[in-house]
C-alpha cells in the first residue's frame, strides 16, 4: 500500500474519533464542573470529585491517544496500530467490569469513594455504576435518578442478580472481543482488511449486546414488576 492510501484512510478515523471524543468528554466535564448543574455524584462537595465513567473515560481516551500516536509517528504510518483503538477500550473497559465484578462479589470495601458510594461501602458491580453515570450526566436526569437507582438495587435482590449478570456479561463479553481482535489484527497478513475489522467489528458487537441487553432487561423488569405492588419503582429505572 502507497504511502498515500495509508495516511488517508488513518487520518479521517483518527480525526472523527479524536473530535467527537473530545467533545463529548468536553461537555461532560462541563457537565460534573459547571455548579449549577445538578448531576454530580451524591454528596459530592468539590467541582472535580468526577464519577466513575468520567476517570474511566480520560483512562480510554489516553491509551486511545497513545496507540494512535505511536502509530502516526511510524514512517509509514502504521495501519495496524492505527486499527487497535476500538479492541483497546472494549479491552478497558470489559477489564474494570470483570474486576468491579470480583471485588463486589467478595464484599471488598470501596478505599475510596466511586461515584455515589462512599469509602467503606462494599463494591457494586461496575455496570451499576456506569448505568448511574451515564443517564444522570449525559441523559441529563441529574442526582434524582442516581439515588432512585441506588434505592432501587439496595431493595431488590432479583434487581442485583439482574445487574450482576449484565456485569458479567458485558465485562467478559468485551475482554473476549477486544482480546481476539487485538489477535486477529495482529496476525492478518492484509492490513487493510486488519483496518476494518478494527474499526467495525467493535461497534458491531456493541449493538448486537446492546439489543439483546435491552430485550433482557425489559423481560427481566416485567416479571420484576409482577412480583412487586403496582406503581412502587415508577421512578427507578
Amino acid at each position: 500500500m502507497s504511502d498515500g492510501l495509508t495516511i488517508s484512510p488513518l487520518s479521517v478515523a483518527s480525526a472523527i474519533l479524536g473530535t467527537t471524543t473530545l467533545f463529548s468528554l468536553g461537555m461532560r466535564t462541563w457537565r460534573l464542573f459547571k455548579p449549577t448543574w445538578n448531576c454530580r455524584p451524591l454528596k459530592s462537595e468539590s467541582r472535580w470529585n468526577f464519577d466513575f465513567f468520567h476517570w474511566n473515560y480520560l483512562l480510554g481516551f489516553v491509551l486511545v491517544t497513545i496507540t494512535i500516536v505511536i502509530g502516526m509517528v511510524e514512517d509509514p504510518p502504521s495501519v495496524r496500530m492505527n486499527s487497535l483503538p476500538l479492541s483497546i477500550l472494549l479491552v478497558q473497559v470489559g477489564f474494570t467490569l470483570v474486576i468491579a465484578g470480583i471485588l463486589a462479589k467478595l464484599g471488598v470495601r470501596q478505599p475510596f469513594k466511586v461515584s455515589s458510594l462512599p469509602a467503606g461501602e462494599v463494591f457494586r458491580p461496575g455496570i451499576l455504576v456506569i448505568i448511574e453515570d451515564v443517564v444522570a450526566v449525559d441523559g441529563a436526569r441529574d442526582k434524582a435518578y442516581r439515588a432512585a437507582l441506588l434505592t432501587r438495587y439496595a431493595a431488590s435482590v432479583r434487581f442485583q442478580r439482574l445487574i450482576e449478570a449484565l456485569n458479567w456479561s458485558w465485562g467478559l463479553g468485551g475482554c473476549l472481543m477486544g482480546v481476539l481482535l487485538i489477535a486477529v489484527i495482529s496476525t492478518v497478513r492484509d492490513q487493510t482488511f486488519a483496518f476494518g475489522l478494527g474499526w467495525v467489528i467493535p461497534w458491531i458487537w456493541a449493538g448486537v449486546w446492546a439489543v439483546i441487553t435491552t430485550y433482557w432487561v425489559k423481560s427481566a423488569l416485567r416479571e420484576k414488576k409482577r412480583s412487586w405492588p403496582e406503581g412502587r419503582w415508577t421512578n427507578a429505572v
